[in-house]
């Protein structure tokens, strides 16, 4: 944007300025991009980088790869994240039966691959005629996606809900959050309500995640699915849907959610970062 661009020379240039310039923004320095391109884009972002008085990232993960490129730049996190309080107060303790219950909350575009999740569960469905999942969201795929979902029992198309209240029985009702494609804030809401999210783990080919994938960690808030492949997604699944698995991990994951993902919490770590640049 020409706003980073004049910040970035402003903050270069300016002798004895008063105000200091903090950038604030992901970790990976090139999204998408091979060769020559990905060389210029490391390029121009380090110099804009090492052109203010520090960097705002979000995760641990992000931070650790923008110290690999040797910055001049102090770097800081954030902690990105959406307001939970509402979720902490709705939230409820789940039953201890075995998971049945999917949950997918988000826009209905390229990079959530929805179409993809309704596939698997109708491959699902084969074994676990108990299975149900709730698709919640709406946006360009909004049209293929109810046709895919057309005639699939246990599949809900429950289209765009932005009443926490309403979209809270969702949450408390289901057993795991799953996405087949790009990770974010949905894993902070998910986590807020106590569920255990699962997806696969970023590669060369996919999905391209946001920094928010970094909560879910491991048999604690939820799973990171490799290779990436249908096979390995179905397997994790049919291996998960013979355990309560949101009753294990529900104490864990508010614990985790509760610490780390209050926009309290992201507000001290900004103030910190004011008080050392």
């Amino acid at each position: 944007m020409t706003s980073t661009w004049l910040a970035a020379l402003w903050s270069r240039f300016k002798k004895n300025k008063g105000t200091k310039i903090i950038f604030w923004g992901h970790g990976a320095l090139v999204a998408n991009k091979s060769g020559i391109k990905s060389k210029l884009a490391a390029a121009l972002k380090i110099w804009l980088i090492n052109s203010v008085d520090g960097y705002l990232c979000y995760t641990e993960s992000d931070k650790a790869c923008l110290e690999s490129y040797n910055l001049k730049t102090p770097i800081f996190i954030a902690g990105n994240t959406v307001d939970i309080s509402a979720p902490q107060k709705l939230r409820k303790e789940p039953s201890k039966g075995m998971a049945k219950n999917l949950l997918f909350v988000g826009r209905l575009t390229d990079d959530k691959k929805v179409p993809e999740l309704i596939q698997l569960f109708k491959n699902l469905k084969q074994n676990h005629s108990d299975l149900i999942l709730t698709i919640i969201g709406d946006g360009p795929l909004q049209d293929m996606v109810s046709k895919e979902a057309k005639g699939i029992q246990g599949l809900n198309i429950a289209g765009a809900i932005y009443e926490e209240e309403k979209i809270a029985q969702y949450y408390n009702n289901a057993d795991i959050y799953i996405t087949l494609g790009a990770a974010g804030l949905g894993v902070n809401h998910a986590l807020a309500y106590g569920l255990p999210v699962l997806c696969y783990k970023d590669s060369e080919t996919g999905p391209h995640h946001h920094p928010e994938i970094d909560h879910v960690k491991e048999g604690v808030t939820g799973w990171q699915v490799s290779p990436y492949s249908k096979k390995a997604m179905h397997d994790k699944l049919e291996a998960l849907l013979k355990q309560p698995v949101k009753a294990e991990m529900f104490s864990n994951i508010t614990s985790y959610a509760d610490s780390a993902l209050s926009i309290e919490h992201m507000a001290q770590n900004i103030l910190k970062m004011e008080s050392e640049v």
